[in-house]
Formats: C-alpha cells, sequence, structure tokens
C-alpha cells in the first residue's frame, strides 16, 4: 500500500518514506513492538469502540483549523500557489468536514456543497467497522499511515481517491475502479474481514512461522515471524512487510534504506492515539505436557483442565501457541479442575465454544435446551481465548450440520432432527452451524419425520415457528390429520414456538383470499357470506409451502354442495347442513352456478339439519322471500305473487340466515305472476305454471 505525501513535484512515495508530520509526545516505543503481535484480535475486532460523535470529535481535535484556502506559507510560496502550480482546485477540505453520498459519490470537495444523502467522514468510518465488525480506530488508524489524511490540514484530492490504499501494490498503480473515500474505507473494513473468514487463503497465516518481507526490494530481504494472531496476519496480508532494527529505533523518523514504515506506523498511530493493542489477560494461558505422558492440559492462571480431544483442541483455537513440555513438578503445581469441555465464561456471560467461535447462551433457557446450564461452575474463563475469538453470535435453539443436510432443536442437552426442508418454514430455525463432533456429542432424543407433534395429550402441527393446535377432531379432519401420526414430546422441548389455535379456514401468508379446509383439501371461499355459512372462523395464515400441500378443490365453496357417492345436495347454513329433496331439488337443477363435490366424510363435521323440500326460502333476519327456479334465485316482492308459487297450498317458506340467501344469489330479479322460458311465457298459480 502507497503513502502519498507533497514530496517536491512527485505525488506518490512508496512505503519505505516516512511521514513528515511528526507527533511531539514520544509515547510509543520501539523496544515494545511485537512482530508476531502487533494488534490483538479484541482490539482489532472492537467494533463498538467508537460511535459517530467520537469519532468526529476525535476528527476535530486532530484538526482544530482548516486550511482551506492554502494561506499558510509552503516552499517560499503559499500553499495554495504551490498546489495550484500542480493542478489542484481551491477550496480544500479537510477529513473532519468531508461528506459523500455512497451511493452517487457526490462529494464536498474542491468547495462542492454537501450533496444530498451524503454521509461524513466519520459516518463512513463508523459505518465500515460495524458492517463489517472491525474497530473504527483501526480504520482511522489507517488512513492517516496510509495517506496522512487524520492530521493532514490542507489535504489534496487524491488522498481521498487512495485514502486507504485499497488497490494500490506498490509495484503497480493504484486501480481506479476503488477510486474514491467511501470506497476505500469500505473495502479495506471488507478486505480485513475477507483476511480473517479465509485465514488459510493469504500469504500470511495466523499461528504459525512466516517468512515476511523487511522491504518491497528483494534485495533487503527478510526474516521469519510466529504470528501470534489473526488481526496481525491481517495487517501483514494489507502492508506485507514488517520495520527493521533502524526503523524501530527511530520510532518518529526514518531508519535505513531497506525500512519499512506501514505496520510500525499502524502500532505507533494506534498507541499514541488510543493506547496498547493489547489486551491485558490477568487469566493468561497456556498448553502443557510433560515428556512423559501424552495427556495435554490446558492451563488458565494456577488451573490446568484435560484436554479430552482434539476436537476440544481445535475448537478452542489453542494451537494459536505452541504446545509447552513441562516438569511433572510444575504440572503438579496447578490445581486440577474439570475437563475442558465447550462451555466458557468471561464478561458475565456463558457461551458455548464450537469450531473456534463462541456462541453466547444469553437466557437460561437456553443454557437449558443446550444442556449447560447444569455446567455453568465449571465453565473456563479463560479470557484472553474467549475475547479473541470470532463471535459466532447469540445462540439458538437449533442447530445443524449442513455437511450432511441435518438440523435439530435442543432439549435439555438433546437433539430432536428434522428435515432440512421444513426448517425454515415450518420451524423457521436459524440454527447454529456446528461441526460433526459437536453436532453428533448431543444426544439424539427422536427424528421428527412429520411436522405433527403431541404436547401432554394436545396435537399440533408445526408451522412458521408456530404451534397450530389442531387438537379439535373437526380441525383435525379439516388437516386431513384424522389418522395421522403424532410424536410424543415433553412440553419443555418446544416452548420456545409460539402457540395459536388452528381453524378449519385459513388463508395463505401472502394472499388475502380464504380458503375453507375439508379432509386435507382446500376449497375457495370467494364471499365472506359463504365463509359464514361454514363456520365464519377467524382464519389462521399459514405458509405458502403447507398451503401448496393442500389438494385444490377445482370448484370453489358455496351454500350448496353435492355429495358425489350418493348424488345427494346440501344446503350449509351456519354449519348445519340441511338435505335437499323433492321439489327443492328439482328446482336446483340446471342452475347457472358451479356446486363444489365434497365426500360424505366432511360432511360429517356439520350439524344435521331438516331436509329442505321447498323450493321457497325465507331469509330470516330480514323477512324477505326468494323463490328457486332451474338453479336460479327469484326475489318474491308481495304476498300475492308467493301464493301464485305456491304458498302455503304447495310449498312451505323454510327459514334461512341472511348468509345463505345472499351466498347463492348477492342481486336478485324480482319476479311477477309470470315467468318467461325461450319463447313461451308461463302463468303461475298455486306452484303450477300454465
Amino acid at each position: 500500500m502507497s503513502v502519498f505525501r507533497r514530496l517536491g513535484l512527485l505525488g506518490i512515495a512508496s512505503v519505505m518514506t516516512a511521514f513528515i508530520a511528526m507527533p511531539t509526545a514520544l509515547a510509543a516505543n520501539g523496544a515494545d513492538f511485537n512482530a508476531g503481535r502487533i494488534i490483538d484480535d479484541a482490539v482489532f475486532n472492537n467494533s463498538g469502540a467508537m460511535n459517530i460523535d467520537q469519532i468526529q470529535a476525535f476528527l476535530n481535535a486532530k484538526v482544530p483549523s482548516c486550511d482551506n484556502w492554502g494561506t499558510q506559507p509552503y516552499g517560499g510560496t503559499t500553499r495554495r500557489a504551490y498546489s495550484e502550480s500542480r493542478g489542484i482546485v481551491f477550496p480544500l477540505t479537510c477529513v473532519r468536514d468531508y461528506h459523500e453520498n455512497p451511493t452517487t459519490h457526490e462529494n464536498n470537495l474542491e468547495g462542492r456543497p454537501i450533496p444530498s444523502g451524503a454521509m461524513s467522514a466519520a459516518h463512513i468510518i463508523w459505518d465500515a467497522g460495524q458492517r463489517y465488525n472491525i474497530n473504527p480506530q483501526v480504520l482511522i488508524v489507517l488512513l492517516q499511515k496510509e495517506q496522512g489524511l487524520i492530521t493532514d490540514d490542507w489535504p489534496w484530492p487524491i488522498q481521498y481517491r487512495s485514502a486507504t490504499g485499497y488497490g494500490c501494490p506498490d509495484t503497480a498503480p493504484c486501480d481506479a475502479q476503488y477510486y474514491g473515500f467511501y470506497n476505500q474505507v469500505q473495502k479495506a473494513a471488507w478486505q480485513f474481514r475477507q483476511y480473517a473468514n479465509n485465514s488459510n487463503s493469504f500469504n500470511h497465516v495466523p499461528n504459525q512461522n512466516n517468512f515476511v518481507r523487511w522491504n518491497p526490494q528483494s534485495s533487503c530481504g527478510g526474516s521469519t515471524v510466529f504470528i501470534e494472531n489473526q488481526a496481525t496476519a491481517s495487517l501483514y496480508n494489507y502492508t506485507p512487510y514488517r520495520p527493521n532494527a533502524a526503523a524501530l529505533a527511530n520510532m518518529y523518523g526514518t531508519g535505513d534504506s531497506c525500512s519499512a514504515y506501514g505496520n510500525r506506523n499502524f502500532w505507533r498511530y494506534f498507541t499514541d492515539w488510543f493506547g496498547s493493542t493489547q489486551i491485558y489477560d490477568p487469566f493468561g494461558w497456556d498448553v502443557i505436557k510433560t515428556a512423559g505422558d501424552d495427556r495435554w492440559f490446558l492451563v488458565v492462571g494456577t488451573t490446568k483442565r484435560w484436554i479430552p480431544s482434539g476436537a476440544i483442541y481445535d475448537d478452542w483455537g489453542l494451537n494459536k501457541k505452541p504446545v509447552r513440555t513441562v516438569s511433572q513438578a510444575e504440572l503438579d503445581s496447578y490445581s486440577t479442575l474439570p475437563d475442558l469441555d465447550r462451555l466458557g465464561w468471561f464478561g458475565d456471560r456463558y457461551y458455548y465454544v464450537d469450531g473456534g467461535k463462541k456462541y453466547w447462551l444469553s437466557t437460561d433457557q437456553l443454557q437449558r435446551a443446550w444442556g449447560q446450564y447444569d455446567k455453568k461452575w465449571q465453565a473456563s474463563a479463560a479470557f484472553t481465548l474467549l475475547a479473541t475469538m470470532p463471535d459466532g453470535g447469540e445462540a439458538t435453539f437449533y442447530v445443524s450440520q449442513p455437511s450432511e443436510s441435518k438440523i435439530a432443536f435442543l432439549d435439555n442437552g438433546s437433539r430432536w432432527t428434522f428435515p432440512m426442508s421444513d426448517a425454515f418454514y415450518r420451524w423457521q430455525a436459524n440454527p447454529v452451524s456446528l461441526t460433526s463432533a459437536a453436532y453428533n456429542a448431543i444426544p439424539q432424543s427422536a427424528n421428527l419425520t412429520t411436522p405433527y407433534v403431541s404436547v401432554n395429550g394436545l396435537k399440533f402441527v408445526v408451522d412458521k415457528g408456530r404451534l397450530l393446535d389442531v387438537t379439535n377432531p373437526i380441525v383435525a379432519r379439516s388437516f386431513g390429520l384424522g389418522s395421522a401420526s403424532f410424536t410424543n414430546i415433553p412440553a419443555s422441548s418446544v416452548n420456545f414456538l409460539r402457540p395459536e389455535l388452528a381453524m378449519p379456514t385459513v388463508i395463505r401468508e401472502d394472499s388475502p383470499h380464504w380458503y375453507r379446509l375439508l379432509n386435507g383439501k382446500k376449497y375457495h371461499l370467494p364471499i365472506m357470506p359463504v365463509a359464514n355459512t361454514w363456520g365464519g372462523y377467524k382464519p389462521t395464515i399459514i405458509s405458502a409451502q403447507l398451503f401448496d400441500a393442500f389438494a385444490t378443490s377445482s370448484t370453489g365453496l358455496s351454500s350448496i354442495v353435492r355429495e358425489p357417492t350418493t348424488d345427494t345436495y346440501y344446503l350449509v347454513d351456519n354449519s348445519v347442513r340441511h338435505k335437499l329433496t323433492g321439489a327443492m331439488r328439482d328446482a336446483l337443477l340446471g342452475g347457472p352456478f358451479s356446486i363444489a363435490e365434497v365426500d360424505i366424510a366432511s360432511l360429517d363435521d356439520l350439524i344435521p339439519g331438516a331436509d329442505i323440500t321447498s323450493p321457497i326460502l325465507r331469509n330470516r333476519d330480514q323477512g324477505h322471500v326468494y323463490t328457486m327456479v332451474n338453479g336460479t334465485f327469484y326475489h318474491i316482492p308481495t304476498i300475492d305473487i308467493l301464493h301464485a308459487y305456491g304458498s302455503p297450498r304447495r310449498y312451505q317458506p323454510v327459514d334461512v340466515s341472511s348468509n345463505a340467501t345472499y351466498s347463492l344469489a348477492p342481486s336478485f330479479v324480482p319476479v311477477n305472476m309470470f315467468l318467461k322460458s325461450g319463447s313461451t311465457t308461463y302463468f303461475m298459480q298455486d306452484g303450477y305454471a300454465f
């Protein structure tokens, strides 16, 4: 990465050139520089070290007065005259005042106004730190050691163009696609995270010996460095040189022709501005063994724990230090604690350790689910190990082993495995991805081959992270679960799921349409009156996948249905089924509307009512009277016309609800004593057509 300085006619100076502006306080001492541990992971990854206001205050303090117009003297002339002779447009903008729109990349350099939607430099630094889990102080120091932007009170636009040196190798020009302050800060933070996430894919690898060059010049050679942590490896991957003795002997100046200053200056600025790059660990750790025993022990303070397996050794990242062989007397001098397991503790938090990551067990319920609640007394308190370990986030009730497509929820230290295909839409699982060793170490309770579970005698369907209660036999049959097998599980296993009473009326989660489930088949409810005749249940919202699992009727529901095996017609009215016979059945046939076919098992869920033989129906709520002729409903407006259509001498009106009449014919055509069929007109009298 190159460092830009205003030196004579040159715009770019190599990493061998030290910064001109020197701090007055000699806080950093070259004797304290540790090439294998420039900065600790816990410090490097502390994204909460500063908020936006604190970053802004820091930038303001470093440049109390910005020489925007270049009035200060420089090289026998003024800064402005010198700059304009090299094509620089005034006024200049200091980093404390810089703003940029992250989408359009418009900025306020060269006297332009602050663009709409712009973020301040402080906000850009903070945002990158949060996005990639990097300490904002690291990015501040990077901006200083690469371009001197933090303390420069008359920066040129080119310093913003390549602010962090990203895409600027020492052996080639900068890559224009990465130009711009926002791009530079974001890409630098992104790159540091890539180094950490793919630690074995780059030139400098943590926890092993690495050859690190002194300088870009191959003739200067290099030396072997045991890089102790990821953060230090990241710095070397970004700036692949270490300071030599000459550079460290003159911490605020220059060394010799083979000196490089990038990582020295990073450490120096961080130490001067923010304090130590390393954390103090009162419980220092080590891995030891004796010459005559192959057992390895983790030593923390004055205690030792046996490391029972290679998996546990790897989970804790104990390869950060080589195993030290000690005498039997030294081994015996440490008090013995329970064997090292996956539970760790520090900062008043309990963590489950696996695969080199820590997962926070944030509640007693989670600790019990993971089987760790009764082990808290023996949790390891290795501060540095846990503080520097990558954070996997807060643990959940779910675990997975993606390599084998396994997923499970946890209860009291046991796992209940269910199909990976059900993970999202049924269980809404957000699993912790475990290593094979950790996953298989958790005892298996049962395989849930279906999402049907029984808890304390109640029956549930798992969907959308809920327990849909289908204990009611009518609801169970509507879901097609009359003969389904339910797996018995303890209540503690699913107390993290939300219970909800299931209804036979459902809505797909992404649709406004209502459907009635009948024996595992779904029927569209076209209007609310139809829904009300079938019970008017408040619908249960279900996932798209569960919705699609039900067969779909070719016709929607109405208040009149046909049972196909017996060719019987029924009127459904407020959950009561009325068999249609005689004149009513004859009047129904040939109608213009479609009639859904419903099997007898579905109709058994309805209350049996009296048979209806009369084609004349009366709305019991409003008193309106209607008649059905050839499958079409007509409104009878007067008592005389009612008599003409056969009431009461041939037919007694049958009382039904408003929902039933409206569902059959939302709008009615009134009739008189004359009916026309084709070209023939009929006169109605006593229910007969003449």
